[in-house]
């Protein structure tokens, strides 16, 4: 384990952006182009922190549920030999 650098720093910011904000913005845009700014803004950091908590949650559901096949395990060997790269 290292420490994160300024650059691991800010791939995750852009990549936390795009998963809460930009993506939930392509989405649900023609929807609540009505509303003002901060409202849009604010429903899309909800919906997207919400998208978050659900892969997380399916992820702990599936390593528990199938723990008996290694899938779990090696996902977070690959999950985790990507990320030290």
């Amino acid at each position: 384990m290292g420490v994160i650098n300024a650059f691991q720093s800010i791939l995750i910011l852009f990549l936390y952006t795009f998963v809460v904000v930009i993506i939930p913005s392509l989405i649900l845009g023609k929807r609540f182009a009505n509303r003002r700014f901060v409202h849009r803004f604010m429903i899309y950091l909800t919906v997207g922190n919400i998208y978050i908590i659900n892969i997380v949650w399916l992820y702990q559901g599936s390593s528990s549920l199938q723990c008996h096949t290694g899938i779990s395990e090696r996902m977070d060997i690959v999950i985790t030999a990507r990320w030290f790269e």
